[in-house]
């Protein structure tokens, strides 16, 4: 992914989108320290997603001096909520990249291993994440979803269960699907 390439990532969700992001990534960052030290890196895939959305309602309860947006347009709450935390997961991947010096793996792909992690088998987590990526990006046929499910089924830990696996697969597909929406834009 190339700086222009990122930079419209950033534009096509818009600077609210962005900062609140940022507010979320520190944010994650703080409560992992704080009070999942020695939590299962399950609980913190979603923790971005949910601390996203409960700030983009937050945001536009404050912006609208009422919460009657919030409650009248929920699912465009959740949706943005969940732009929010995609950027907030892509955020924490480019400074896993850049400032800690992960260098070698395209950012797409850090970010499916970022959202993977904790589900897969930690020796299988690279090879996971790049055939998830790549059965994304590369489908034609409108399966990628199954084809992403399957890929985390055969990879995933013992005790995840086909809810999670599902769930999971759903939030790397729209994760990806923003992320490589945004980049084609250019």
């Amino acid at each position: 992914m190339t700086i222009i390439q990122l930079i419209n990532t950033f534009t096509l969700y818009g600077i609210d989108t962005v900062l609140l992001a940022a507010l979320t990534t520190v944010t994650v960052a703080i409560i992992k320290k704080l009070f999942f030290k020695k939590a299962s890196k399950k609980l913190l895939t979603f923790l971005p997603f949910i601390i996203g959305t409960i700030f983009y309602c937050a945001y536009s309860a404050v912006t609208n001096f009422s919460f009657a947006p919030v409650i009248n347009g929920i699912s465009a709450h959740l949706e943005k909520g969940f732009a929010v935390g995609a950027t907030s997961t892509i955020l924490y991947v480019i400074y896993e990249q850049f400032v800690r010096g992960d260098k070698s793996t395209p950012l797409s792909e850090s970010v499916a291993k970022a959202i993977l992690e904790g589900y897969i088998k930690s020796d299988e987590l690279s090879n996971a994440s790049k055939s998830a990526y790549e059965a994304i990006v590369n489908d034609v046929t409108g399966s990628a979803l199954e084809r992403v499910r399957h890929i985390i089924s055969e990879h995933a830990d013992e005790g995840t269960d086909e809810r999670e696996i599902l769930m999971l697969a759903k939030t790397l597909c729209d994760t990806l699907a923003h992320l490589n929406s945004a980049s084609k834009t250019n």
